[in-house]
């Protein structure tokens, strides 16, 4: 069934005003459904949230897995490629779990 997205561009920043950081502009690529082009729209960021009692070497573990396995990962669903260590490093107004912290850290370090 052939479907159309129009353009909501325009609301990003009245809603970035109203609501601070968690509205952002992305883009719905032609491919997705087989549209004539890029359609423009609102999105918010996706958060992996765990209870704060996870032990930290689980955090960690689950952390490290999310990205060394992505390609596999992305096989089971594409949206998977756009899983990215900068951006996942922020997490406001959440808070990141330690565990998940210390792999930051560490794939930092490790270029």
């Amino acid at each position: 069934m052939p479907i159309r997205l129009i353009d909501l561009s325009a609301f990003v920043e009245p809603l970035k005003r109203r609501y601070r950081a968690f509205y952002e502009e992305r883009s719905i690529l032609a491919s997705t459904y087989g549209l004539a082009g890029q359609v423009r729209t609102i999105g918010v960021p996706n958060y992996l949230v765990v209870n704060a009692s996870m032990p930290d070497e689980r955090a960690y573990q689950l952390t490290r897995l999310l990205f060394t396995r992505r390609d596999e990962l992305a096989a089971a669903h594409p949206e998977a490629l756009h899983l990215n260590r900068r951006s996942a490093v922020s997490t406001y107004p959440l808070p990141l779990h330690p565990g998940a912290m210390r792999y930051y850290r560490e794939a930092k370090r490790q270029g």
